[in-house]
């Protein structure tokens, strides 16, 4: 249950709600360190009651693997436990609990945490339960946590992800849970160094992963909710992360199930809408559902009448559309988008739908602008008061605008009268009337005024006004229309199936048609312009100390330049990265300037020290104006420089095996196997090697088959990896 400062309830709440770590960790983006398991058995009462103290157990012996166990962060003002034992004696982490032990570890265990991209919050209950569900632009690459558990240090140790499909039956009778083909469509393993009781954030860059939506996939029947957004919602996928056996293997494997939404307009342009797949021409259709509709075709339709179409046949995506009645309310993100149109019903604005224009709005930048157009007459009069719930502050922020008594211009309704352009196509008028469609309300538009304070940005106008003549107020604003430094509102108090078309064949582009090009023309006026290139792609990868960073376009018109910018990220703590908040542009590509096809281009940046570095893409067009891509994150891993364990081959080991290890400087080496309970069962080599690579015979003729760990320690360091003895 949530309650604000004012103790208003802003949600009741449900126990559904946040019923797994997952999904609060996915919504609140909080507790992304918390360790999961089950520790009650763990512990212990000690004494005879009343009078008892709840311990860990620690006879015969204490606990092994435990998640209590060194996984807790160092607290500056909590030095000492319950009984004023030191915490995180010998530099190790602190226990969790107030309860300071010395727990056993197992000398090798690798365990996968989370998978951390693609995330999302999954619902527990009702149509969107079936999986996470994320909003994203392609290729997709998938990140996980690993945790090294275990008492020594691990070098080269595999890390694998593998993503596998839907079946065709699985999602055409909506299996819940899914089930996956056999193969994967993704197979990718890379190797990593984690010291004991480190956690590490792993990127996989997959080479050019892109899910595929339903559109074009043979035998896959697309479910009827997302019967509108088949060339952008994907059947399920299984994300799966692995780490090769070990001492514990319960907690080494990580999968979960996702849907995607992936954008395909080129032109980043996307139509929000609400009730696109609702069939009003049957049945006795609900009001909100007419109205739902009516304004989601009248927007789509103007679209198409002014030229914008997606044609998939020709890889043309000019714009996207959303159906929010059929996509998790919690899962939806606008920031991929550059312009949007917002389609509404009769309803309220939902929290959500809220939050998620304020973020889209906030993620606009200097030079890349985002564009938001809205048209409703209910909005101002559903969000007209101070408290949390009624949020009258999105409309006086976010739309600047606020309802004016007596909330509407004219009484009964205002069928068959006028507005003018002010703002907006000003020196144009556009007429106002009922659909004739049965049941659908007449049409009573918002009587507005514009809105700015001490903590609005950006400059605010007139969209629309009522004509005098037509209008019973003295107040007469329709709409707002505000160009700010990083974002375009426009508000406009009346529904897109109330503007009516011209009926005269020699009257062209009247209605909604000259609505939308006249809210076009005033982005695009104030720097929010479709941008003069569409980036088909942008993605960097690691290769050794090397970055290839590589880009497409699909079209070009007027462009000069491409600047690719580097910005050096620093690790807070685990989880947590920061930016020096300085990107410096390290390399200048030439455009081709005007093309109507793909031009690919790349770059190599070189000889990267080890750390984790952001790419970012401007195009800078000929007459100064830029536009910046979203950031990738890439990592030169440089750990394990100083000793390392290349290979095992074969592993697992039926007679005999090759271990290749390295060091970085001379000394003296000791190659063990170790065994789960700890105890050294043999020595491979125990003597002075020279820096670089080196090769060791193993020989498993007198060792039984089991899980045994291979240690190689030199010069005050020590690694490990897992070998397998099969007889």
């Amino acid at each position: 249950m949530e309650i604000s400062h004012t103790s208003e309830v802003v949600s009741a709440g449900s126990q559904t709600e946040f019923t797994t770590l997952a999904q609060w960790r996915n919504w609140t983006g909080q507790d992304i360190n918390s360790p999961y398991g089950n520790f009650v058995n763990e512990h212990e009462f000690r004494g005879t009651a009343p009078n008892q103290q709840l311990r860990v157990r620690i006879t015969p012996q204490a606990p092994i693997g435990s998640i209590l166990n060194n996984n807790g962060e160092r607290l500056s003002g909590t030095k000492r436990d319950i009984e004023n034992a030191l915490r995180g004696e010998a530099g190790l982490g602190y226990d969790i609990g107030a309860d300071e032990f010395s727990g056993r570890l197992y000398v090798s265990d690798l365990e996968v945490i989370d998978i951390l991209k693609p995330a999302s919050y999954r619902e527990a209950v009702g149509p969107n339960s079936d999986a996470e569900y994320i909003m994203t632009t392609a290729p997709v690459d998938v990140t996980a946590r690993v945790r090294n558990n275990g008492a020594l240090a691990t070098t080269r140790s595999q890390v694998r992800v593998r993503v596998y499909l839907e079946t065709p039956m699985s999602n055409n009778t909506l299996m819940n849970p899914a089930q996956y083909n056999s193969f994967p469509i993704v197979d990718r393993v890379v190797t990593t160094n984690l010291s004991s009781g480190q956690s590490k954030d792993i990127q996989f860059n997959i080479p050019s992963w892109s899910p595929q939506p339903y559109f074009g996939m043979p035998g896959y029947n697309v479910p009827a909710q997302f019967s509108t957004m088949s060339m952008n919602v994907t059947p399920r996928y299984r994300v799966e992360v692995t780490v090769n056996a070990d001492e514990f293997n319960p907690n080494n494997v990580f999968s979960k199930d996702v849907r995607f939404y992936v954008r395909q307009s080129q032109l980043r342009l996307l139509l929000s809408v609400r009730g696109s797949a609702v069939d009003i021409l049957t049945g006795t259709p609900a009001a909100n559902d007419i109205a739902a509709r009516l304004n989601a075709d009248s927007l789509q339709k103007s679209l198409g009448d002014l030229g914008y179409i997606v044609d998939p046949a020709s890889g043309r995506y000019d714009y996207d559309v959303l159906d929010r009645a059929s996509w998790a309310p919690r899962s939806v993100d606008y920031t991929i988008y550059q312009t949007m149109f917002w389609s509404h019903d009769l309803n309220p604005l939902t929290r959500s739908e809220r939050d998620d224009i304020r973020n889209y709005l906030g993620s606009g930048m200097a030079g890349m602008k985002k564009n938001l157009a809205i048209s409703s007459a209910r909005i101002p009069s559903l969000h007209n008061s101070a408290s949390i719930v009624s949020d009258l502050n999105f409309v006086q922020n976010a739309l600047r605008c606020q309802l004016r008594a007596p909330g509407t211009p004219f009484t009964p309704n205002y069928s068959g009268r006028t507005i003018d352009g002010r703002a907006i196509a000003r020196g144009n008028s556009e007429l106002v009337s009922r659909t004739g469609f049965a049941g659908d309300p007449e049409p009573t538009p918002a009587l507005v005024s514009m809105f700015s304070s001490g903590t609005t940005s950006g400059v605010v106008n007139a969209a629309y006004s009522y004509r005098r003549s037509d209008r019973s107020t003295t107040d007469s604003i329709m709409g707002t229309a505000t160009a700010g430094l990083t974002a375009n509102t426009v508000y406009l108090g009346v529904d897109w199936r109330h503007f009516a078309r011209s009926s005269s064949p020699t009257v062209l582009r009247t209605g909604v048609e000259r609505v939308v090009r006249g809210i076009l023309d005033f982005f695009e006026t104030n720097g929010g312009g479709l941008v003069p290139v569409q980036v088909a792609s942008f993605d960097a990868k690691a290769r050794g100390k090397n970055v290839d960073v590589f880009w497409s376009t699909s079209s070009e018109t007027g462009l000069d330049r491409f600047e690719v910018e580097r910005a050096e990220l620093t690790t807070v703590k685990a989880g947590d990265i920061t930016s020096d908040a300085t990107f410096r542009v390290v390399r200048t590509v030439n455009a081709t300037g005007a093309s109507t096809s793909r031009k690919d281009y790349s770059i190599t940046d070189q000889n990267l020290a080890a750390g984790t570095y952001s790419y970012r893409l401007t195009s800078v067009d000929k007459d100064g104006s830029r536009a910046t891509t979203s950031d990738v994150n890439v990592t030169i891993d440089g750990e394990g420089s100083g000793l390392w364990i290349s290979t095992i081959s074969p592993n697992p080991v039926v007679d005999a095996s090759t271990v290749t290890f390295g060091l970085a400087e001379a000394g003296r080496v000791e190659v063990l196997l170790v065994n789960t309970a700890g105890q050294e069962v043999a020595t491979l080599v125990n003597e002075t090697r020279s820096a670089g690579s080196h090769n060791v015979r193993f020989s498993a003729a007198t060792i039984p088959s089991g899980a045994y760990t291979l240690v190689v320690r030199s010069n005050g360091l020590a690694v490990s990896a897992a070998v397998t003895v099969t007889k």
